[in-house]
């Protein structure tokens, strides 16, 4: 009688070696990333942009704003954004925006975003916004250390996000919660003599909250939130940063108020 276990056998733990071998890409990747970033100051894959948080609240608004912030901890980087919205009718929005680091030596950044949204005046003599956002972005992070060893990050998300707000002629202050899901699909890693080519795919939370003022048509803004890794794969937050402050300028044009009896 012939015995088939050392067969069987074999067989498993050849598709053991086989799942093992499988995962060498995936841990030189992560293990290049970290030699990387303690190469050099840290430097992020993903960074978030401020959440544009139009509050509409009548057909033919126009909200435009350009901001200012920085990436990467040690050395910062500056990062300048443009956002614009437009309401086509009376519940119903479209949004551009727009992200780009300054010139520099280390980093070149980059995210363009496109959406559209549903809006609706609440509350006491219609001041307070609800609205409902949906878009879909691209973008690229190029970073360096040295001639050899580079990162290459190209990536595409969808976000929607559900903001409230309350609006007037001199201030206004919104609350926005994001939810965005990112796909590092053909990012990689350049050390040395080392190629390493994975694709990665993570979702985050990024609530924030906003706050301006200044006069009914021109204000100074300000947003601050954070990024929050709610799901996939775990080695993208670790190239991700987490907390973003903006400030800038906002512009409004086409906005109606009801007047207070």
């Amino acid at each position: 009688m012939i015995d088939v276990f050392p067969i069987g056998n074999l067989s498993r733990q050849k598709t053991e070696i086989m799942k093992k071998i499988k995962l060498i890409p995936h841990i030189i990747f992560v293990v290049g990333i970290i030699i990387f970033l303690t190469s050099c100051d840290i430097i992020y894959m993903d960074v978030p942009n401020e959440l544009n948080m139009p509050l509409a609240g009548n057909k033919g608004e126009f909200k435009g704003a350009a901001y200012y912030g920085n990436v990467n901890d040690a050395a910062p980087v500056g990062l300048i954004g443009v956002q614009v919205s437009y309401a086509i009718d009376s519940h119903f929005v479209v949004l551009v925006n727009s992200q780009n680091s300054l010139p520099n030596d280390t980093i070149r950044h980059f995210l363009e975003e496109i959406g559209c949204g549903y809006f609706k005046k609440i509350g006491k003599h219609d001041r307070g916004r609800f609205e409902l956002l949906s878009g879909i972005g691209y973008g690229e992070t190029h970073a360096k250390a040295a001639a050899d060893n580079y990162l290459n990050a190209t990536f595409s998300q969808i976000f929607v996000q559900p903001d409230i707000g309350i609006v007037g002629r001199s201030a206004e202050i919104g609350i926005g919660t994001r939810i965005r899901l990112l796909d590092a699909n053909g990012s990689y890693m350049h050390d040395g003599d080392n190629y390493t080519a994975v694709n990665y795919m993570a979702a985050f939370f990024d609530p924030s909250l906003m706050v301006s003022f200044g006069s009914e048509y021109v204000k100074l803004h300000g947003a601050i939130g954070k990024s929050l890794f709610i799901g996939g794969n775990q080695q993208l937050f670790n190239v991700h940063q987490d907390t973003f402050i903006y400030f800038g300028l906002t512009l409004n044009l086409g906005r109606k108020y009801k007047e207070r009896k």
